[in-house]
């Protein structure tokens, strides 16, 4: 370890901001942090001043022969397949950086260690939203960074009634159930009436009338509830016009 630190400290130091140090040699290590932190800077921005270059050329270059330019991503037939890649680690991680060097004049490295800490926390996260779509057999569906908190916890509670299930013909019947929930376009809908939905799926009507009776086509809210609140529209509204 300290003959790698050695001949490379700039690995040494991505290693101890993502892993956050540690061992015998810990204070060693922590000693080529600033001498680490400039090679850094220097790597950072050498990849930055390249990356303006190739965008310069690219843009002669389309403006001379326009069918060489770059269809835009959404246009892409794996575009939506793709999205996933957005929370793979090395990604988040890459973002981070990124994010650090924007702000370079107003000390973003020095916050590049918090930034790293927040970026495998949502690459957690999103492990543990993969793991419960998998409880239910549910396709993969992408979430946006700042929607996959709420999502997840909704799922946890949902994975939470599936395994307080005492018997397996309940846990079988939430399984069809959650199956039939598109989940990728009802996910909104989801979320806006998430409480209504698990207070309903919990209670003891629900049970007795869809889940012993093992009905093929059961509601995500309580009809009786919705028919009240829409008896209460519609008579507001009729007292309005009169």
């Amino acid at each position: 370890m300290l003959i790698s630190a050695n001949k490379n400290p700039l690995k040494t130091l991505i290693l101890l901001l993502i892993c956050g140090g540690g061992g015998q040699n810990n204070t060693y290590l922590v000693s080529l942090i600033p001498f680490a932190f400039l090679k850094l800077l220097l790597c950072l921005y050498k990849i930055k001043q390249t990356h303006k270059k190739q965008q310069q050329f690219y843009k002669q270059t389309i403006q001379l022969f326009p069918n060489l330019k770059y269809p835009s991503l959404q246009s892409c037939k794996d575009y939506q397949q793709s999205l996933c890649f957005q929370y793979h680690l090395t990604y988040l991680l890459g973002e981070a950086l990124s994010k650090a060097d924007k702000i370079w004049y107003k000390g973003g490295y020095f916050t590049l260690n918090k930034k790293i800490k927040e970026a495998k926390h949502i690459y957690k996260l999103h492990q543990e939203y993969k793991a419960i779509l998998k409880v239910f057999n549910l396709p993969y569906c992408f979430i946006p960074k700042e929607s996959l908190l709420q999502t997840l916890s909704f799922l946890k509670a949902l994975k939470h009634l599936y395994n307080a299930s005492d018997s397996k013909t309940t846990q079988t019947f939430f399984l069809h159930f959650f199956n039939q929930i598109p989940f990728y376009t009802q996910r909104p809908f989801l979320l806006k009436y998430k409480e209504e939905i698990l207070e309903w799926l919990e209670s003891k009507e629900f049970k007795e009338q869809y889940i012993k009776t093992n009905h093929p086509y059961p509601p995500l809210l309580n009809p009786k509830r919705l028919y009240k609140k829409e008896s209460i529209e519609v008579k507001s509204q009729r007292e309005d016009k009169e």
